[in-house]
């Protein structure tokens, strides 16, 4: 029985929570029989007893918190290249003005709008 515990604690110091039932298993067959005759209210209250409740939920928010700290990341960079693009046509679009490119050009050259060239001109 020791080594059954023994060998199960050290699979749950991973996370393995099959380990952990696996061990409850063999050292008590018949709290399995216990587990399915509980009412869900009751397992409920038995898992809030034992913090495996809070546990899982914490999990689970942390999980969240990282996928959207990714996600976030990822819309970042996505709209950092798009910012990097419009400003590396923008000042594209200044030095053509500068050097006495005429607007029409200037936006069928760098593919903006001709009123935003219109603007760059006026701001110069």
């Amino acid at each position: 029985m020791k080594q059954v515990i023994a060998a199960g604690s050290r699979r749950l110091k991973r996370g393995d929570l099959k380990a952990y039932m696996h061990v409850i298993m063999q050292a008590n067959p018949q709290i399995v029989e216990e587990v399915l005759q509980m009412r869900s209210a009751a397992l409920h209250e038995v898992l809030e007893r034992s913090g495996l409740t809070a546990e899982w939920m914490e999990r689970g928010r942390l999980e969240g918190i990282l996928e959207g700290n990714q996600a976030g990341w990822l819309k970042g960079k996505r709209e950092g290249r798009l910012e990097g693009k419009l400003e590396g046509k923008l000042e594209i679009a200044r030095n053509l003005l500068k050097r006495g490119w005429t607007k029409e050009a200037v936006a069928e050259t760098v593919g903006a709008d001709l009123q935003i060239i219109q603007a760059l001109k006026r701001n110069k």
